[in-house]
């Protein structure tokens, strides 16, 4: 899942091997006196998996690292986002969400073996929405580019990620016809589209944002 550490000037230093004490001591650090909400609110058993791996020895259990990632993440750039799609909501604008969660198999960005670490990085849809034959090398990382590449192409000529008129009809409209539809985010609702690989299979579909998510973003 896409995420990103707040600047070092914002956040405090943890290392890949903290434990639970010194989470607790980033927590009150990082966030003052509603920072002993955290340990209850990204404990490493409600992280999504899988993740980056930052540090092999740490077992999923005991990564508090993630912990804080996911925290400085949230703070800066996941809830942020969340919020500003309810903003334009409120102004009646349509808005369409993604998550993209996919660890690439190669990248121009980085050595094939720090992929892993790396996990779902900032950037790393870039080459499925644009089909990039030299990245995408296995058979879901091109079937997910392809309706990536649909709904784009959609949104970039008609807004609506759903409408393959106009010319966006040039697209491939036999792929294009059998996508799920790209749901709009609401007041009452809100949800994103998915974009996905699980054993070897693209998976892409709507997923409505989970309690625990409202919770963290309501704390910032």
């Amino acid at each position: 899942v896409q995420t990103c550490a707040l600047p070092i000037s914002t956040a405090p230093t943890l290392f890949t091997n903290a434990s639970a004490a010194e989470f607790k001591k980033w927590s009150a650090e990082f966030a003052g006196d509603r920072g002993a909400l955290l340990p209850r609110l990204y404990a490493p058993r409600t992280l999504e998996y899988p993740h980056p791996v930052i540090n092999p020895k740490v077992k999923d259990e005991n990564n508090y690292y993630l912990s804080a990632v996911r925290a400085a993440g949230d703070r800066s750039i996941s809830c942020p986002t969340l919020g500003l799609a309810y903003e334009l909501t409120q102004a009646g604008h349509p808005v369409y969400t993604y998550s993209f969660r996919i660890t690439p198999n190669r990248s121009v960005n980085a050595a094939p073996s720090s992929m892993r670490a790396l996990g779902a990085f900032h950037g790393a849809e870039v080459p499925f929405v644009f089909g990039d034959p030299s990245e995408l090398v296995k058979p879901a990382e091109r079937e997910v580019a392809s309706t990536m590449g649909c709904y784009w192409t959609n949104f970039a000529w008609n807004s609506n990620p759903n409408d393959a008129t106009g010319r966006a009809s040039l697209h491939s409209q036999k792929l294009c016809a059998r996508l799920p539809s790209w749901e709009d985010t609401t007041q009452t609702r809100s949800q994103s589209m998915v974009f996905n690989i699980t054993n070897e299979h693209a998976h892409v579909d709507m997923e409505p944002t989970d309690r625990l998510t409202h919770l963290r973003c309501n704390f910032r």
